[in-house]
């Protein structure tokens, strides 16, 4: 009896060196009927959505909000249009081009409509690049001037989708890299 103990001590502390004890522990845990790990971990990775969710939904109001409320917080289907490296110019140098890299993002209203761009994303693409090259180093160096410069390239993708498809898809777009060179 004293050496299977003593063999399983062994075992365990030999699992715990080699890292695979939260492996051994949690399949102990879900086949002797404990909370496993996942279990007991889950609700540590709710989002605020989630939890205003469950508030919205608790037993202590009598009233229950809408489902277009509900529906208004759901978060959309974030969608890399490309990365775009664009000539732009120096005021101070009329002659010199600079590169622009930028990288952007757009977030989807509804993720059925990601066809939509996908589709049109050759004029999407223009739009934008046709924009970009007519601007200055200057006029894009500030957080305001990027800010500015967010606006506008989502101003013109919303007009062509809305032009080609009818249908406005993109709730907002986002520069996710913004270097000059």
């Amino acid at each position: 009896m004293a050496v299977t103990v003593l063999r399983v001590l062994m075992f365990v502390v030999s699992i715990q060196l080699i890292g695979l004890d939260s492996f051994f522990i949690s399949d102990a845990w879900s086949k002797d009927g404990l909370p496993s790990q996942k279990a007991r971990f889950q609700g540590m990775g709710s989002t605020l959505k989630e939890q205003k969710k469950q508030t919205l939904f608790s037993s202590d109001e009598s009233e229950i909000t809408s489902k277009e409320e509900i529906q208004e917080e759901k978060p959309g289907t974030y969608f890399k249009l490309h990365t775009f490296v664009i000539n732009i110019r120096d005021e101070r140098y009329p002659g010199k081009l600079l590169f622009l890299t930028l990288e952007i993002f757009c977030e989807i209203k509804e993720s059925d409509d990601k066809w939509i761009i996908e589709t049109h994303i050759a004029p999407i693409k223009d739009a934008i690049i046709t924009y970009t090259s007519g601007l200055f180093r200057q006029q894009i160096q500030t957080q305001k001037q990027k800010k500015e410069l967010q606006e506008q390239l989502a101003k013109r993708v919303r007009d062509v989708l809305k032009t080609l498809s009818g249908k406005n898809v993109i709730s907002d777009l986002y520069l996710t890299r913004l270097i000059i060179q």
